[in-house]
């Protein structure tokens, strides 16, 4: 699915988003695993190939969410985590997988973590990407992406909506809500890991019938 010009998202179980920079191509999440994670790298050279993969985006500390960092830290990829889940991924970097040796047991190298304790902007131009901590009760341990230019926020693990319009989690949803007040984010466009693109107006309005 091709949200704006060079933002491709790919539907799944878990969602993950290629985005296209002056400078080089943003993935935004790695999940599931390293064979998963090959193939989205793969991806980016086929459909960009004069464009280098300058960072990777894991915005999550749950498990699906960063089954691919082991084989992004590999490939010397800068990887932005969220200040709060830096223990548990230099934990999960250096534990030995010798039984089943993967990439990175081959490899050897260190993480080039690029830490998000506050927001942090990402590239220029129409795909400029600003990432920021939702630092909510449920939400501590995770960051969302505002694209500016194209009023498009990425909400993490947040955003599910239901067959019946409802939403899964309202108050995973009302903390992104709190965080958009914030941070005056201008959303006319909201999508998540486990979510395809929907209006921030309709997000909004469900919520308010949850409340």
């Amino acid at each position: 699915t091709t949200l704006f010009r060079s933002i491709d998202l790919f539907l799944g179980s878990w969602n993950t988003t290629l985005v296209k920079q002056d400078d080089g191509v943003v993935i935004l999440e790695t999940p599931i695993g390293s064979h998963f994670t090959e193939g989205i790298l793969a991806e980016a050279k086929r459909r960009y190939p004069n464009a280098r993969v300058k960072a990777v985006l894991s915005t999550s500390d749950s498990w699906p969410h960063v089954g691919g960092i082991r084989f992004d830290v590999a490939q010397g990829l800068p990887v932005y985590i969220l200040d709060l889940n830096e223990p548990l991924l230099d934990r999960m970097m250096a534990a030995p997988h010798a039984l089943d040796p993967d990439a990175l047991e081959t490899a050897k190298r260190a993480p080039q973590w690029k830490v998000v304790a506050g927001k942090t902007e990402l590239g220029t131009g129409a795909n400029r990407m600003v990432l920021i901590p939702l630092r909510g009760a449920s939400t501590e341990r995770q960051y969302m992406v505002y694209f500016p230019e194209r009023k498009l926020l990425y909400a993490s693990d947040t955003l599910v909506v239901n067959a019946d319009h409802t939403i899964y989690d309202p108050e995973l949803t009302f903390e992104v809500e709190q965080a958009v007040e914030r941070e005056h984010l201008n959303v006319e466009t909201v999508f998540a890991m486990h979510q395809g693109p929907v209006a921030w107006a309709d997000v909004v309005a469900m919520l308010g019938k949850a409340g």
